[in-house]
């Protein structure tokens, strides 16, 4: 049986995934497809395929149909708005907004994807074995308060009161 805290880490993730997806946010898209990775997602090769296998499928489709002409990821900004919205006059777009979008796009589209996909280098550890030991923090805490303090994780969930969190499907990633 999966722990709790783990099918919540996958839960909250899948949630901000279809969250950031929606607002275009590319590189945090990336960075919560190396999140389920890191958690040990893998997509069935043959159906049946659940929901978040197909999100991570689309995630990986939307973040290959983001590629620019030049190989490299993300967007391309008038400099000098750039430079006045962050007030920084040496700023370069194209190192800082390409270069980080440019790193987390090759890092999510290197995570293996399938059932039988060898592990990356940092190798995925299954739950059970993972070095944070959810179990022990879970049972550690005897209420939310402890858990918030045995846990961070807790504490920096936005409220429930933000109506774009919900668990209702959505449109299908843009590609």
């Amino acid at each position: 049986a999966r722990d709790a805290l783990y099918d919540y880490a996958l839960d909250t993730v899948e949630t901000l995934l279809r969250l950031h997806a929606r607002r275009d946010a590319l590189d945090v898209v990336c960075e919560y497809v190396v999140n389920l990775a890191q958690l040990g997602l893998r997509v069935p090769r043959r159906p049946p395929r659940d929901r978040r296998h197909t999100l991570y499928l689309d995630a990986l489709a939307y973040i290959r149909s983001r590629r620019n002409a030049d190989g490299s990821f993300g967007e391309t900004h008038d400099q000098e708005l750039v430079r006045i919205h962050k007030r920084n006059p040496t700023y370069d777009t194209r190192l800082g907004g390409t270069l980080h979008t440019t790193y987390v796009c090759l890092w999510a589209l290197s995570q293996p994807v399938y059932d039988d996909d060898p592990f990356p280098s940092y190798r995925a550890v299954p739950p059970d074995l993972a070095p944070w030991q959810p179990r022990a923090l879970a049972a550690a805490a005897d209420d939310r308060d402890d858990a918030e303090t045995a846990c961070p994780v807790y504490s920096s969930l936005p409220s429930s009161d933000q109506g774009d969190l919900d668990d209702s499907p959505t449109e299908p990633l843009a590609t």
